[in-house]
């Protein structure tokens, strides 16, 4: 028996025949364990970030070990308790107050957990999880997109021989050289 719209139950009849009583009762199972998660509520951020992570590995995405490290460090100690459909724009807004307050943290690093965070909560939407993204905050909470050292970009410059390397070392891409050697010009 299962609950309809109007929370009468009513009976349905499994797809096995008198005989299958072993597939009936795996199929029973998996019908209760799925009720009791849903008893128990959405899947925690920590659960689907763990499994959205998995998904990303999968894809072959160039930034999937710097993305562990910020879900890891970050996004699961700070909101991973919390049920995923029950995520408020006022948890992440606190959640962007603590990265924020974080001393060792760059601002660029938390502005890129963020996004990071943002983009999960993206794909819960499409993925039908949760009806809405809730990283959203007011205007001046994020941190500004700064260095932690101020100092560091001025002395950021490539030497002539890394700047030939650039443009002239075959391993890379051919539109990866021709960008590098614009922006020397550029320089």
């Amino acid at each position: 028996k299962v609950k309809s719209s109007t929370k009468k139950w009513i009976a349905r009849p499994t797809p096995y025949d008198v005989g299958d009583e072993a597939k009936a009762q795996e199929f029973a199972d998996k019908l209760q364990a799925e009720i009791d998660r849903n008893a128990r509520g959405a899947m925690s951020v920590a659960e689907f970030a763990t499994a959205w992570l998995v998904e990303r590995k999968a894809r072959g995405l160039a930034a999937y070990a710097d993305d562990v490290g910020r879900i890891n460090n970050h996004v699961i100690p700070g909101i991973g308790d919390l049920r995923l459909s029950e995520v408020r724009p006022r948890h992440f807004r606190d959640f962007v107050r603590k990265l924020s307050a974080h001393s060792k943290l760059a601002p660029r690093t938390g502005l890129n957990i963020l996004g990071l965070t943002k983009t999960m909560f993206e794909d819960a939407v499409i993925e039908e999880k949760i009806l809405a993204n809730p990283c959203v905050v007011k205007a001046g909470e994020k941190p500004e997109k700064v260095d932690k050292d101020p100092e560091w970009r001025a002395n950021a410059t490539y030497t002539n021989a890394e700047a030939i390397a650039l443009m002239t070392d075959e391993r890379i891409p051919v539109e990866r050289r021709v960008l590098h050697a614009l922006k020397a010009l550029a320089q």
